[in-house]
């Protein structure tokens, strides 16, 4: 990946944790060395957030990246995406959208997308940081 590639998610990564950090009133900041290392983008409770901002998507790739990463730091998978000249896009399990306890599996197929404003909106129904 090359610097302008890499300048344009470490972009997109903060605008997300400002955004989130003024939406849900604390402190979220982007994880550093994760481009190196691998992982999550940002740490948010019981969520590891993958951002991700491009030209177009590539939702099932995106989405493997995400499982993979999040299982690293065992945490649920949350898919951030922003297309060029568009809002931010959320991608989450549907039992972490529905609040729900089942086995569901990774696969994007039991996936539900939200605009940015409905994922803060189910965020502040959740304790993040409970046990």
């Amino acid at each position: 990946m090359g610097k302008m590639q890499r300048d344009k998610g470490a972009r997109a990564e903060n605008q997300l944790a400002s955004m989130l950090s003024d939406d849900l009133g604390m402190t979220i900041k982007r994880t550093l060395g994760q481009a190196r290392d691998g992982g999550a983008d940002i740490l948010l409770g019981p969520f590891a957030v993958q951002c991700k901002h491009a030209a177009k998507t590539s939702i099932k790739t995106w989405w493997q990246q995400t499982c993979t990463d999040a299982a690293k730091c065992k945490k649920a998978p949350v898919l951030a995406y922003k297309i060029n000249r568009q809002g931010w896009r959320i991608r989450m399990r549907m039992r972490e959208v529905l609040g729900i306890n089942e086995a569901w599996t990774f696969d994007h197929q039991y996936t539900e997308e939200l605009d940015y404003q409905g994922f803060v909106l189910r965020l502040r129904e959740i304790d993040l940081f409970e046990g």
